[in-house]
């Protein structure tokens, strides 16, 4: 066994992939990307009633949301006093006004808004992902960690 940096090239390459790899380090990058989105949803919709719903891997990348805002945040959000709720559904918005009379230009800039928001939360969150995936993140996670490998560059153990 050794550490990293007494790796030859190609081992380190293996090594490198072996941690990007493994089932631990994808759930460390899951729980940091899941925390970051937390933080951005409850920001956004004023409101811890919303649950993202994402996925970033190699085929998609995408943010959705889950839940109801009411009147207090809608109004810090949008400005508008006329619609009393707002509930997310994955890719549909529904809008309840309190006087029951639809305002189609109101409800057109929230869902604008919606999709303005779910593409740069998505946009933003991959920049992460893809960050904490780069060789460099994962070298300084390996020299931190004091992970030890066989000299083939494979992870001892099967697990970090």
């Amino acid at each position: 066994m050794t550490n990293f940096n007494s790796l030859d090239n190609q081992a380190q390459k293996n090594a490198i992939e072996s941690v990007r790899n493994s089932d631990d380090f994808k759930a460390i990058v899951s729980e940091v990307l899941y925390e970051d989105i937390v933080v951005d949803t409850v920001d956004i919709f004023k409101s811890t009633n919303i649950e993202p719903i994402f996925d970033f891997n190699e085929k998609e990348q995408y943010i959705r949301f889950e839940g109801i805002i009411r009147s207090k945040a809608i109004k810090e959000v949008f400005g508008f006093e006329d619609v009393s709720l707002i509930q997310f559904s994955f890719d549909d918005v529904s809008v309840v006004f309190r006087d029951k009379e639809t305002n189609e230009d109101e409800e057109s800039k929230i869902n604008e808004w919606y999709t303005k928001t779910c593409d740069e939360l998505t946009r933003k969150n991959n920049e992460s992902y893809n960050a904490m995936l780069s060789d460099d993140s994962i070298i300084e996670y390996i020299t931190t960690q004091e992970i030890l490998f066989a000299e083939d560059g494979t992870l001892l153990l099967g697990d970090i």
